[in-house]
């Protein structure tokens, strides 16, 4: 799915913007029609869940660069991937998808989202936190008023203080993407303070793979 502008991909969304209410087990979650296209699972109290309601798609100027520039059928890797509204959007593009998300319960509606669009087959979803090295435990800050998770120790200016924390196992893009891993063509990365951990932890795939494109 091509897009020529920031404005059709808003009237896209707009157009076929819908949700409801259901359950993954006994947790309660939204189910929101994105792009009027694919299905988004998330938590109903989530800010970022508002925004799916209210507009049917998610940072409309990414969506528009990467339906330009992510060639169909590509290898791609979504790390912090929240609730996959970009992994999804590759996966509808026809593009191979491993979707990496720190947060235990949003993975948990990662994977109930890949069930509802049926794209077991183009979309892996790893509960992981990409660093500099694989097997490390690290601790991550929950921020208010969504599911955010932030290696970071101050509170974020958008979401407010930090209400828990998470413990979640590291892992690197050079051990994922060892000899058997097919080739990534597209790296998509949004970890908030953990960029150059990742970065870090990624620079025998960079080396190895000349030709990928990252955002």
């Amino acid at each position: 799915m091509r897009f020529n502008s920031r404005s059709e991909v808003e009237r896209i969304g707009n157009a076929g913007a819908f949700s409801y209410s259901h359950a993954v087990g006994k947790l309660p979650v939204t189910v929101s029609r994105q792009m009027s296209s694919y299905w988004i699972v998330s938590d109903p109290v989530d800010t970022i869940t508002q925004c799916f309601i209210r507009d049917g798609y998610w940072e409309a100027w990414d969506t528009l660069w990467i339906s330009q520039n992510v060639r169909p059928n590509s290898v791609c890797i979504d790390i912090g991937a929240n609730y996959g509204f970009f992994t999804f959007q590759l996966a509808l593009h026809g593009c191979r998808v491993f979707a990496i998300e720190v947060h235990p319960t949003i993975a948990l509606m990662l994977n109930e989202s890949v069930k509802l669009n049926g794209c077991g087959d183009r979309v892996t979803v790893i509960n992981r936190a990409v660093s500099d090295f694989s097997g490390k435990e690290l601790e991550f800050n929950i921020q208010a008023n969504c599911l955010n998770a932030t290696i970071r120790s101050e509170s974020g200016r958008f979401f407010g203080p930090f209400t828990s924390k998470i413990k979640v196992e590291s892992l690197s893009l050079d051990d994922l993407c060892s000899e058997e891993f097919p080739k990534i063509d597209f790296v998509k990365m949004d970890i908030d303070g953990s960029e150059e951990l990742a970065w870090n932890g990624m620079q025998k795939f960079l080396n190895k793979t000349h030709n990928a494109y990252a955002s």
